[in-house]
């Protein structure tokens, strides 16, 4: 009976996770993945988050097809591409301690940062520049290998430029949905998705997909603001939890 625990923690970790994307438009990984890690290995735990958010980017790109702007996905995915492999490396070849250790302080910055964010450039000026695009592209590439999460490092950069919201829709679902594929397909050429990772991400998609159904009724009558506050305080802990996990 215990075998099924992992399964079972995955697919109802995925389900949040699905809900928490349809609701919020952002965060299915951050809210799932420390989850899955109170019982999945964290070398197991990655690869499947990778394959699930491309899945996710993938739904936001079918809706969004018609506002990509092909320029800016062209720049940054050839930013992203070196940045996915140098994140595969490090994921394969680096102790789970430090692994655990980067999440658990990712975790934190992006629970920091969106809290404080509408503060911090209510009044910016626009910051649009190429070497800028491309340095941004190349981290949330990098980020993408190692844990399948490079979207607020872009989302960043979005909103220093204060691109349009479906124009960031689109081409981030193009951009993510390709250099997500690529890192997903890298971590299977070097060894990471096996037979175990398989069977957790048969579980997980439909868990998804059944959390994104429950979210269609209800993200409507959800405050906002308040769901937003509750979520990132998750977000927050989870992180604070893991960091004492690989510290300790």
């Amino acid at each position: 009976m215990d075998m099924y625990i992992p399964l079972v923690i995955t697919f109802m970790a995925w389900v949040g996770g699905g809900f928490v994307s349809l609701v919020t438009g952002f965060g299915c990984g951050l809210f799932a993945m420390p989850i899955m890690l109170l019982c999945v290995p964290t070398e197991q735990a990655i690869p499947v988050n990778c394959v699930l958010c491309c899945v996710a980017m993938s739904l936001i790109l079918v809706k969004f097809w018609g506002n990509i702007d092909w320029r800016h996905f062209l720049w940054m995915s050839a930013a992203a591409v070196p940045g996915s492999f140098l994140g595969v490396y490090v994921l394969k070849t680096s102790p789970v301690y430090w692994l655990e250790l980067g999440f658990g302080l990712f975790l934190i910055v992006c629970a920091i940062w969106e809290s404080v964010r509408k503060y911090v450039l209510r009044n910016a000026r626009p910051i649009s520049s190429t070497p800028l695009e491309l340095f941004f592209a190349f981290l949330s590439g990098f980020i993408d290998g190692l844990i399948g999460m490079g979207g607020p490092a872009m989302a960043l950069y979005a909103t220093l430029a204060c691109w349009d919201k479906d124009m960031t829709r689109g081409t981030f679902g193009i951009f993510f949905g390709i250099n997500l594929t690529l890192s997903v397909f890298l971590q299977y050429q070097s060894g990471l998705l096996g037979p175990g990772e398989l069977e957790l991400i048969a579980w997980a998609v439909p868990g998804a997909l059944l959390g994104t159904l429950i979210g269609i009724p209800v993200a409507g009558k959800i405050r906002q603001d308040t769901f937003m506050k509750l979520l990132l305080s998750i977000i927050l802990l989870s992180g604070l939890v893991i960091v004492f996990k690989g510290l300790f």
